[in-house]
């Protein structure tokens, strides 16, 4: 989880870094890769700070059930997917003010 918010905060502050990340592993170049970034922070930025939609959660598991048996029945209390005591753990430490600028 750390590494996630780290890499989010780097990406945000060096927008040279996130677009060589995005045309490379997204494999988009030019205006697109640009697109990308800015829709990427401006949408989903500060969600990496609050846990997932329920729904999604299980939209996401439906789609898995489909092609892997062990996710049938699955639902996200069975798999933990809404526990936040981990994030909230991390930023009661102060660990994300170290990037806030």
């Amino acid at each position: 989880m750390k590494a996630i918010i780290e890499g989010y905060f780097t990406v945000k502050n060096d927008k040279v870094l996130g677009l060589q990340l995005i045309k490379k592993y997204i494999r988009v170049d030019g205006e697109d890769a640009n697109i990308s970034y800015e829709y990427y922070l401006a949408k989903h930025g500060s969600d990496v700070m609050v846990m997932p939609d329920r729904k999604g959660l299980e939209f996401i598991l439906s789609q898995v059930a489909t092609t892997t048996p062990k996710a049938k029945g699955q639902t996200p209390d069975s798999m933990r997917l809404l526990d936040s005591s981990v994030l909230d753990e991390i930023k009661k430490s102060g660990f994300i003010d170290k990037f806030k600028r």
